[in-house]
């Protein structure tokens, strides 16, 4: 893998400088130190510093200086570009609640900094050797500029004499970059120590293999299996942002087979489904393998969808029957699965819509989707979601046995197509589509309230049915006709 080294962002330099010019050495660290060595822009920036709390406040004051961690040493500088993490160089020790360090010591060696961070790829800084002006700091360096010393015997040793690789401003104490251009996730120090210092970073470790195809090191492969049931700790909030992380990697295959054991100690019905036989003939592989491969073959990185096809067939087992010939039967298993798909991402405090959207695909996932009736279904579920669900029956369709897959895909792009016919047309399936609304029937003489709604529905499923045409005259008569009909009802009681 070849290491790349471009300019900082502006805003990021002048802090720097500003930190620098007032004496206290100022690094970039962690994950956007990574990301830029491999050439990923990187979503946010922290830096390190020798500087205090409040020394940071009084060198950046021109900037707005938010205390997000202050007992921590992490102030939250906003430049007029992004919010920029400024943390002051410690030690740490004792984690009792399996998240923050129990006692800190603020220190001006960055190598212990870097000590306490999780794997070796996140634990590389980054110093601008000379100057600051924008477009001075952060010239490229590639691979063959970056010194890589012999390692000794324990690389990871704070004490080793070759604990430092510097070049063009980097600083690693730990080997992280020899191990990103190995794609090898290896822990900083123990990993046993690190993963109970935050049982998070058991999915992050799972979130690195699953964005850049990491190889796990022997020590923290052994290590994140054996510690998987720490995550029973860690809140749902955390969870459910590595959970998504994890799906959405494009090598997320590598962790769904991988470490279903630790992913079921989130979802337990995922070791259910590991190695359950269907035994049908629509189906070749087991229900976890089934779902492996239908996220895999899913074509949106939408993390609703890509949810959904997690949990779509994993009320399975439960629901299972056989009959007389050995063939496996799930009779009702969409509703099962709903029910757990509920159950789980309330215990991970997804938010109410999410679930909402979530579940109404994993019961919707088995219906049949006929081009005749697309406008039906635009009109029930709404364009967005119809598009989810057709990604996730995509998805779970691809994951069927060949023959069936390539038969149901055709049928499925036969709708798709459809849908997007209607759509480019502006085929009216909703209210807010309709040529007339609420007003109009007001001045007609309709009252307010539930009649004028039941009114609009009404007119809205002809149009859908093509019993009238979406105009204003037509549908102002055939309103005029309802009101009619329905006086006459009243007069007769």
């Amino acid at each position: 893998m070849d290491l790349k080294l471009p300019k900082l962002p502006v805003d990021v330099v002048g802090l720097i400088g500003r930190l620098e010019s007032a004496g206290f050495m100022t690094w970039v660290v962690g994950g956007s130190v990574r990301d830029f060595l491999i050439g990923v822009k990187p979503k946010d920036w922290d830096l390190a510093t020798t500087a205090l709390p409040v020394q940071i406040s009084e060198v950046l004051k021109e900037f707005k200086v938010i205390p997000t961690g202050r007992a921590f040493g992490t102030m939250t500088v906003v430049t007029d570009k992004r919010p920029v993490q400024v943390t002051t160089l410690r030690a740490e020790s004792g984690y009792s609640d399996s998240r923050h360090p129990d006692q800190i010591q603020f220190q001006e060696d960055i190598c212990t900094d870097l000590s306490r961070r999780d794997f070796t790829i996140n634990a590389i800084a980054y110093r601008p050797a000379e100057g600051f002006g924008a477009g001075d700091v952060g010239d490229a360096v590639g691979a063959g500029d970056v010194c890589y010393p012999a390692l000794s015997s324990d690389p990871r040793d704070p004490g080793s004499p070759a604990r430092f690789a510097l070049a063009g401003g980097l600083v690693d104490c730990f080997g992280g970059i020899q191990d990103l251009q190995a794609g090898l996730l290896r822990a900083v120090g123990a990993a046993d120590e690190r993963l109970k210092e935050d049982p998070l970073r058991i999915l992050r470790a799972l979130r690195f293999v699953s964005g850049l195809g990491c190889r796990v090191d022997e020590l923290l492969e052994a290590s994140l299996h054996e510690n998987r049931y720490l995550l029973k700790s860690v809140s749902g909030e955390r969870v459910q942002v590595e959970l998504a992380n994890i799906l959405a990697g494009q090598h997320v295959v590598k962790v769904l087979r991988g470490y279903a054991d630790v992913l079921a100690v989130l979802v337990p019905e995922i070791g259910l489904s590991d190695g359950f036989d269907q035994k049908s003939p629509w189906h070749c592989y087991d229900v976890w393998e089934h779902t492996i491969r239908a996220i895999d073959f899913a074509s949106t990185d939408d993390p609703l969808v890509r949810l959904a096809l997690l949990f779509h067939d994993l009320g399975k087992p439960a629901s299972y029957t056989i009959d007389s010939t050995g063939r496996g039967h799930f009779k009702g298993h969409a509703d099962v699965s709903t029910r757990i798909a509920d159950k789980r991402l309330r215990e991970l405090r997804y938010d109410r819509h999410s679930i909402k959207t979530i579940t109404e695909l994993i019961q919707l996932h088995m219906s049949s989707l006929k081009p005749e009736h697309a406008l039906i279904w635009l009109h029930d579920i709404g364009c967005e979601q119809l598009y989810r669900l057709i990604e996730l029956k995509r998805g779970d369709m691809a994951a069927h046995a060949p023959d069936i897959a390539s038969e149901r895909i055709a049928s499925l792009d036969e709708f798709l197509a459809e849908v997007k016919r209607l759509v480019a047309s502006g085929a009216c399936y909703s209210l807010e589509q309709l040529e007339i609304d609420g007003s109009d029937l007001r001045d007609l003489g309709f009252e307010q309230g539930m009649q004028i709604g039941e009114v609009l529905q009404s007119l809205l499923h002809s149009v859908i049915f093509g019993e009238l045409c979406n105009n204003r005259d037509d549908l102002l008569t055939a309103a005029t006709t309802l009101m009619v009909e329905a006086a006459k009802w009243e007069d007769r009681q």
